[in-house]
Order: C-alpha cells, then sequence, then structure tokens
C-alpha cells in the first residue's frame, strides 16, 4: 500500500499511538511507517526558564502506512481511536509524495516559530542546550565580533570572548587603558558582523 492512511486517536494519545504500531510492525515484519508531524514552540515558565517543546501539528491524528491485511489489526492498536473514512465507507487515503512534504517542511523547520527555529538551528550545530546561550550561539557563531548598537560602547565593534549560560556575549573591551571584559545582550545591545573590518567599513559609510 503506497499511500498513507489517517488515524486518530485517543486525546494527547499520539505518540502512544506511534509507538505501539511501530512495536506490531516490528513483531509482524513487512512495511510499517507511522508518523506524527510535529512543530516547536517557546515555553516560559513562572522562573523565567525558556525552552522549547515539541508538539503535534494535527493534535489527534497520525499518518500510517502499513500492508495490505492488517487493517483491523491496525484498528485495535492501543490509543488508536479509528482510522478515518470516505463518506463510501472506505478508508480515507493520503498519497505519498503529500507525506513526503510534510516530512521535507520539517525537517528544513518550515512549520517552527522564528525564535524555536534559530534555537533547533543552534542545537543542529552543537549549541548548548541552555535556550538563551543556543539562541546567541546560533546568532553570533562563525563571527568572532559584535557591533554594539546601544549602550556605552555604542558604534564599537568588539570581539566576542564567551557567550554566558545566560546567553551574553562576553566581549573584550578598553577602559581607562586597561583590558576588561563587558556583557552585552544579543541583538538589543549587540549585532554579529562577518568581520571586525566589515563593521568599521558600514560604520563609516553610515557616518
Amino acid at each position: 500500500m503506497a499511500d498513507w492512511l489517517i488515524v486518530q486517536t485517543i486525546p494527547q494519545g499520539e505518540r502512544k499511538a506511534v509507538q505501539e504500531i511501530q512495536r506490531f510492525g516490528l513483531m509482524h515484519g513487512g512495511d510499517f511507517r507511522a508518523y506524527q508531524p510535529k512543530f516547536s514552540r517557546l515555553q516560559v515558565s513562572r522562573s523565567g526558564e525558556k525552552k522549547v517543546k515539541r508538539r503535534p501539528l494535527m493534535p489527534g491524528y497520525i499518518f500510517v502506512r502499513f500492508p495490505a491485511g492488517y487493517y483491523n489489526d491496525l484498528a485495535d492498536c492501543s490509543a488508536v481511536r479509528s482510522i478515518l473514512k470516505n463518506a463510501d465507507g472506505r478508508p480515507a487515503h493520503i498519497k505519498g509524495e503529500v507525506i513526503g512534504r510534510l516530512l521535507r517542511a520539517e525537517r528544513r523547520l518550515a512549520n517552527e516559530a522564528k525564535d524555536a527555529r534559530i534555537y533547533r538551528e543552534g542545537l543542529r550545530r552543537g549549541a548548548p542546550a541552555t535556550f538563551d546561550q543556543a539562541m546567541a550561539q546560533a546568532l553570533f557563531d562563525g563571527t568572532g565580533w559584535a557591533q554594539v548598537v546601544s549602550g556605552m560602547f555604542a558604534g564599537r565593534v568588539l570581539e566576542i570572548v564567551s557567550i554566558t549560560p545566560r546567553g551574553l556575549l562576553e566581549v573584550a573591551v578598553t577602559l581607562a587603558g586597561r583590558e576588561t571584559t563587558a556583557f552585552l545582550k544579543p541583538l538589543i545591545e549587540a549585532i554579529p558582523v562577518e568581520s571586525r573590518s566589515d563593521a568599521l567599513a558600514k560604520s563609516a559609510i553610515a557616518a
């Protein structure tokens, strides 16, 4: 069966249904596939901690592909409520290319909110798991320099020393003839630049 069927699950049972169908497939062999489209959403706790949570893109539904002859068995799997049917009583089919487009969009993070997408792209590059640090890492990865846009160092281009667990940029700065470091908020106080020379050239043109 090249096409996929639409399976309705019990409330919040999408993950359980996928697991049970995959387990059934391992027991019986054959080309069993179960797919639950997801997207990411940023959540902020009462303490201010930020996390990205994966959520069902289509709550209550998953897509399943399996060999002919197992229709009734899969309908009886745990967490499966029913297999959707057309008005004529036959199972509703979804073309394989439609599922393929959903899979490709999910891999490209096309369904993600911008902040969640930046975070997940940072994780793919090996950024730390804390949200603020991963966001800063994703934005400033590979630049080495930050152009300060507000605060006492506005207009200067400073070298990035590190990114703190709170997501602040630690930058090298000279104060009263002494080398020290300062901390800047990404995008609010500093923006990434490809190189120090590029940033200085842009600043000179703007002036």
